[in-house]
């Protein structure tokens, strides 16, 4: 009752250490100290009183801890339940039950056009114990083990034993087509409908599958398509079979919209695919299992946020282990997870750090922003075009990350007097000739030096603008770059270059023309039925040795197994951004060794990036097993 929590609060006050305090009631340091310097406290009531009287400190941060101690008796409550459900699983999994289960498959099952290895296999009797015990689940098998294959070998399986009922695919846009392919390739007998197309014809698939849907097995469709207005009604009345949710990770926040939408829709069995059930932080898997399973959690959100919410980089208190071992236990009956360098035999992939030295001009063009940054943050920067208009967090890292690349994603070198002579002759072109110079000076002026550069670049009169070869090359990473692309050149190798921007992509292009190296690309617009004839050509030109794009782009649905070695531009604040994309060098198809070469620039942002990159994928490995490659019973 309330009464025991407040003498456990108490307690914990009187005998926690300073550093304890920060980790689990986000204290500051300065307030742990005055608490610890107010001990001992008598109750509940002195220790209010107390807090609250003192300076720095206040009576919330007792109550705080109550509430901390209430919503751990909640939570335990809700993984009773997870280990009883684990504990039924674990009964019907064991060696006596499956010799009696006529379900269990010792096989593939029929109607599969492919050979399953051994532990995919193993996934799909974990699945179908699940669906049979109903306990929706994660299958969070490393990327490139073939989880598309396990879960069409469990939709034939599922139809083999004459279980009727429409199953649903949701998956992102650019992994459509590939599913497409797959359940054609793998499962010929599984009739299937893509539920795509303009408004009137997505229309019309509707009122076919309500009219008739007797021998449909499987509707498949994207995020968009299930979310969007015009669908979402269909979705939530129709009741399928089984839901399954492609790249299930995009479900780790609870509050948006996209995650509402589809919790309405009704399913007997809900299975998230994901190779990385964790990106951030603990929360996040907490909602993932919400998700598939909101009769065990419900009721008890509040007290999940308040024991989950702590951040990836929390240190390592009695509390953070216990968050950590509340949610292993918890998602131990729901989530399957396998590495790939377990169950697959693929060369080795090294991870490299490369230090890159800033060029002396873009060491001081990163310290000119570094210290306009520090004045904002202060409230005294001067500058009346910034005191206009104060720039938001994310535009304030954003300025740094860019630095920390290149100076040519700022303006310095295009001055007002030279962004005239270039719209001087730029309305010399027969199409620009009625444009009015004062509205391109302001445009002009607004944009970066490697965009004006390229600009100028597209017209015969303005070519002159063009930045010289010299400003190409002024910058750390890009000279590393050189250096690393002729070293994989000349072993007759290839490589791809990641970037988060599409704008440090064609700076990128610019750079390897000037280096005299041959490149291909695509980005996040590049529309999706144009991206697998841009891989073909490079996984099969000799002369093509770059691979320029975006992490998000090349994070889902894109196989380079042509390349071995990865380059990492930038860092992505989600660590397993990055780990997606370098994957699709690391896969099922690779025959040499990998190699993985993070770019840092010295004394940047960079380093932060990294370092809390780092302990994000520590806290995932911590959760899941991902040390051992383990996975649920």
């Amino acid at each position: 009752d309330q009464a025991e929590r407040e003498a456990a609060a108490v307690r914990w006050f009187n005998e926690a250490a300073e550093d304890t305090f920060v980790d689990t009631i986000g204290c500051s340091a300065a307030q742990a100290k005055i608490i610890t310097g107010l001990r001992p406290f008598d109750d509940a009531e002195d220790a209010e009183a107390r807090l609250k009287s003192t300076k720095g400190v206040t009576g919330k941060l007792f109550t705080d801890y109550v509430e901390i101690v209430s919503s751990f008796e909640t939570v335990d409550k809700v993984l009773r339940k997870c280990e009883a459900r684990s504990k039924r699983l674990e009964d019907a999994c064991s060696p006596e039950a499956i010799a009696k289960d006529p379900y269990y498959l010792h096989k593939q099952p029929k109607g599969m056009d492919v050979t399953l290895k051994d532990y995919q296999l193993e996934g799909v009797n974990w699945l179908s114990a699940r669906y049979r015990n109903e306990t929706s689940c994660i299958l969070a098998d490393d990327m490139g083990t073939g989880k598309t294959c396990q879960v069409i070998a469990m939709l034939c399986d599922l139809k083999n034993r004459g279980i009727k009922g429409v199953n649903l695919v949701v998956a992102p846009s650019s992994t459509i087509e590939n599913w497409s392919r797959e359940l054609k390739r793998f499962g010929p007998e599984l009739n299937y409908l893509v539920f795509a197309g303009s408004q009137s014809e997505r229309r019309d698939i509707r009122d076919e599958i309500d009219e008739d849907h007797d021998d449909l097995d499987v509707v498949l469709t994207s995020y968009n398509n299930a979310t969007s207005k015009t669908d979402a009604k269909w979705f939530r009345k129709f009741r399928f079979n089984a839901c399954i949710f492609d790249e299930g990770h995009q479900l780790k926040n609870q509050n948006t919209n996209n995650y509402r939408v589809l919790m309405q829709v009704r399913a007997e069995w809900r299975l998230l695919l994901t190779g990385t059930p964790l990106q951030n932080n603990l929360l996040e898997l907490i909602s993932l299992l919400n998700f598939i399973m909101p009769g065990d959690f419900r009721g008890a959100s509040e007290a999940l946020t308040t024991i989950f919410k702590t951040k990836a980089g929390a240190k390592d208190s009695e509390l953070s282990k216990s968050r950590v071992d509340r949610a292993k236990r918890m998602m131990m009956p729901f989530v399957l997870r396998r590495l790939k360098d377990k169950v697959l035999s693929l060369p080795a992939k090294n991870i490299l750090v490369e230090y890159c030295d800033m060029t002396p001009n873009q060491a001081k063009i990163y310290s000119k922003i570094l210290a306009r940054t520090q004045l904002e943050l202060l409230g005294q920067d001067e500058d009346p075009a910034t005191k206009k208009k104060k720039d938001t967090a994310s535009n304030i890292l954003m300025r740094l990350r860019k630095g920390a690349i290149h100076p040519l994603l700022f303006r310095t070198i295009y001055t007002d007097k030279k962004i005239a002579a270039l719209v001087k002759d730029y309305v010399k072109e027969p199409e620009h000739m009625d444009d009015n110079m004062q509205h391109l000076r302001e445009d002009f002026g607004i944009n970066s030096d490697c965009e004006l550069s390229r600009l100028a670049y597209n017209y015969p009169h303005t070519r002159k603008h063009q930045l010289d070869k010299q400003a190409w090359m002024n910058s750390g990473k890009i000279l590393k770059l050189k250096e690393l692309i002729t070293d994989i050149k000349a072993r007759g190798e290839k490589l791809v270059i990641f970037s988060q921007f599409e704008m440090a992509l064609y700076l990128l292009i610019s750079c390897l023309e000037v280096m005299g190296f041959s490149w291909i690309a695509f980005s996040g617009s590049t529309k999706v039925e144009e991206r697998q004839s841009v891989i073909d050509d490079f996984q099969t030109n000799p002369d093509i040795t770059c691979f320029l794009l975006t992490t998000k782009a090349g994070g889902v649905g894109v196989n380079l197994t042509a390349a071995n070695w990865v380059i990492m531009l930038d860092q992505d604040f989600n660590p397993q951004n990055d780990k997606q994309a370098e994957d699709r060098c690391w896969r099922i198809g690779q025959e040499k060794e990998v190699n993985v070469i993070k770019l840092i620039s010295r004394g940047t942002i960079d380093e932060d990036i990294l370092a809390l990159g780092q302990r994000k994928l520590e806290l995932a490995a911590r959760v899941s097993g991902m040390e051992s490659g383990s996975g649920g019973t």
